[in-house]
């Protein structure tokens, strides 16, 4: 679907980021670990993976705070390496 949105310019809402609900397991221990060498929260992580994996991605993260939107903009300024991008990617369903 990704390679499809790129091809024709089309966004793509992500349909299973790694924050997804409540993570658990080695997804929650994967973004707690980038999250604390970052700085920042597991849904920002989660936010900086979309932002990274494809440009064709289009992340729509939800907030019940006005203070939500500000942290939630942060993901964009968080530069994630290949290692980490690699460890959430193997992660996630293909």
């Amino acid at each position: 679907m990704l390679k499809l949105s790129r091809t024709h310019g089309l966004a793509s809402p992500p349909w299973f980021p790694p924050a997804d609900g409540a993570p658990i397991g080695d997804v929650a221990e994967a973004l707690a670990g980038t999250a604390e060498r970052h700085g920042a929260t597991r849904g920002q992580i989660a936010l900086a993976w979309l932002l990274h994996r494809s440009p064709a991605l289009c992340p729509t993260p939800g907030t019940v705070s006005p203070v939500r939107p500000a942290k939630d903009l942060r993901a964009a300024e968080i530069r994630l390496s290949a290692e980490n991008m690699s460890r959430l990617e193997a992660l996630t369903p293909a």
